[in-house]
């Protein structure tokens, strides 16, 4: 009776509601994204947390919370990408990348840390970057390994407009930078160049 009770105490689920979809302008630009965000509450002057109980209690929680909440490497790639570019841009730099919240990392060009346009194809693209002075563009394996199964990515034909980005190397008017990431998950930079080779996979 009494481990039942404990564990009424411990353990309790609560159903979670799904994460609304994607929120995108007309052009098919991402604007906003649903991320999980958690909190977690814990009353340490309730009567059954003693202090022999939270000293004989806190490395098991501490390991119990790592499991559910994870190490901090999720998509760690985009704090990481947001980073270098906080550290390597010159202010009339602009970086395209899927992933908006890579803003929260760029620092003081945050706003030069931009979304993708809806192309039909690489080479519209290209033209498109280009006329809102992007320098820099960004594959990232989150979404580049998704099969094509990721809906934002497919609305702006990203799926098949930077797809070839997916190694570390020249190609086109793309010129490899640099790849940031762990083995999680990881990014290519390129840099675009204003003219050169054009010479795309369709």
């Amino acid at each position: 009776m009494l481990k039942v009770i404990a564990q009424g105490e411990v353990y309790k689920t609560a159903e979670m509601p799904a994460n609304r979809g994607d929120i995108l302008t007309t052009d098919g630009r991402l604007l906003a994204s649903s991320v999980p965000y958690y909190t977690i509450y814990m009353d340490t002057r309730s009567s059954g947390m003693s202090s022999a109980t939270w000293s004989n209690g806190i490395n098991g929680l501490s390991a119990g919370l790592a499991q559910l909440l994870g190490d901090g490497q999720r998509e760690i790639e985009f704090k990481m990408l947001g980073e270098w570019f906080s550290a390597n841009a010159k202010p009339d730099d602009k970086m395209a990348v899927y992933q908006n919240d890579t803003q929260l990392f760029a620092g003081k060009f945050a706003q030069n840390v931009v979304g993708f346009p809806k192309a039909a194809n690489p080479g519209e693209l290209v033209e498109k970057l280009r006329r809102e002075g992007v320098t820099y563009v960004v594959w990232a394996t989150r979404e580049g390994f998704s099969h094509g199964q990721h809906t934002g990515y497919q609305l702006l034909g990203l799926n098949k407009n930077i797809a070839f980005l997916d190694k570390p190397r020249n190609i086109g008017c793309y010129e490899f930078i640099r790849q940031v990431g762990t083995e999680h998950g990881y990014v290519n930079i390129f840099r675009l160049k204003g003219t050169g080779d054009e010479q795309l996979p369709n």
